[in-house]
């Protein structure tokens, strides 16, 4: 049984697709398989970047960046550690990738070709999800049913050209820019004049370099016959070679100078800056992200982090969760409360000093707890429950005994303030 032959059953639950109408069915074309398949190589998301370092650059750091922001399944605050959905999403959504692997994967098809797809993978008796593989979106195809418009994708093998018809219930799509939340815009084909002319000038710039970069001018007198013109320069020429450049032997009248050549145009270095510059434009980022320091950025790597989760990150987290929450719980999870979040936090993560002061404010005004702290710094909750209560500063007393009005040595009664009656 193929993995997509589990796509062909009708769906229970009430957000999934309704039953399909009669329509034209893809032919699909069997072929004998010899040995094992080939795996997806992905080669023309590699083709695009490979060309061109600083767009590699830009599209390897929103890639590390947003795979390394932990996600979770939550309900009413809580991560619900033993939800199967939960494994999925924070450790392993398939068999061969983690999820670091697997929205590193995403994105760098979603910055390439401008849209990646989710395929859900479900149980076919409970159509739990069981798997999520991402798909080559240069094999796949949008369609609409005819009678019912809902969508449809057609997805070839990466084995053969054995197309399947997947409702898009099964499918996750995720775009750089879109109309229609389907097709987005192939972010290659529009810094594909930026690159291109960076690349001819890299070329002509290795011109250069190969030329000369060193060069002597003669002058005669005005009286100086053709002849003895072209003999006297034959006669330096041949003596400047054989002393590689280090003795000039010159007849009466004549004078040499000798100038050097840049072996790269000036002009040709601010060329980069302007690639570094349309590329962060396109892929909404800060352009000293990509190493462009003309211009006065943030000064500590705090701001600098902060910029780019602002302009960058927080907009690819919204997309990626709002996605998730509508085709990976049923409306009856979502009612419940469940919802999929990335805890972006961890782009804001600052130095000893900046974090110290931040937890100390945060016990003090019982904006966190003691355990709480403990556990953003992966250490043990307190015994018997000692670092689960709020405390605020009168001081670091427990919250709902500074409220009463009491203090920890006259604790409140109900005669009067600090117990006295």
């Amino acid at each position: 049984m193929g993995i997509f032959d589990a796509f062909r059953k009708k769906p229970q639950a009430r957000d999934r697709p309704a039953p399909r109408a009669q329509a034209e069915q893809p032919k699909r074309r069997r072929r004998p398989r010899n040995g094992m398949r080939i795996l997806n190589s992905w080669g023309a998301a590699k083709e695009t970047v490979r060309g061109n370092e600083i767009y590699y650059a830009g599209v390897s750091r929103i890639a590390n960046t947003v795979g390394m922001l932990p996600c979770h399944l939550y309900k009413d605050k809580e991560i619900q550690r033993e939800d199967p959905l939960e494994l999925l999403v924070s450790l392993r959504p398939n068999r061969r990738q983690s999820w670091f692997d697997f929205i590193k994967a995403s994105e760098i098809w979603r910055n390439t070709e401008g849209r990646v797809y989710w395929l859900k993978l479900c149980d076919p008796q409970t159509m739990e999800v069981d798997e999520l593989v991402i798909l080559d979106p240069t094999k796949v195809r949008t369609r609409e049913d005819p009678v019912t418009h809902e969508l449809w994708y057609d997805i070839v093998r990466p084995y053969g050209q054995i197309v399947d018809r997947v409702h898009s219930w099964y499918v996750l799509p995720f775009t750089h820019m879109s109309t229609d939340g389907v097709e987005g815009v192939r972010v290659s084909d529009v810094l594909s004049g930026s690159i291109d002319y960076d690349k001819r000038i890299k070329e002509y710039s290795e011109k250069q370099l190969s030329g000369v970069t060193r060069g002597v001018v003669l002058s005669s007198p005005t009286d100086m016959n053709e002849d003895k013109r072209i003999a006297a320069v034959d006669e330096f020429v041949e003596i400047y070679k054989r002393s590689n450049g280090t003795v000039m032997a010159l007849d009466a009248g004549m004078t040499a100078t000798q100038f050097n050549l840049s072996p790269v145009d000036p002009q040709v270095l601010g060329v980069e800056k302007i690639t570094r510059n349309r590329i962060a434009t396109v892929l909404n980022m800060p352009p000293h992200l990509l190493g462009d320091y003309s211009d006065a950025g943030p000064t500590t790597v705090e701001q600098t982090n902060l910029e780019f989760l602002t302009m960058t990150i927080t907009a690819i987290v919204t997309m990626y969760k709002q996605g998730m929450n509508w085709q990976l719980l049923t409306p009856e999870r979502r009612k419940a409360g469940e919802y999929f979040d990335f805890e972006v936090e961890a782009m804001l993560r600052a130095d000893l000093t900046a974090k110290a002061n931040y937890y100390f404010q945060a016990v003090r005004t019982g904006y966190l707890m003691l355990d709480e702290v403990r556990a953003r710094e992966n250490l043990p909750a307190f015994a018997e429950g000692l670092g689960s209560v709020p405390l605020v500063s009168k001081d670091l007393a427990p919250i709902k005994l500074v409220l009463s009005g009491g203090t920890i040595n006259a604790p409140m009664s109900s005669g009067g303030n600090n117990g006295a009656k």
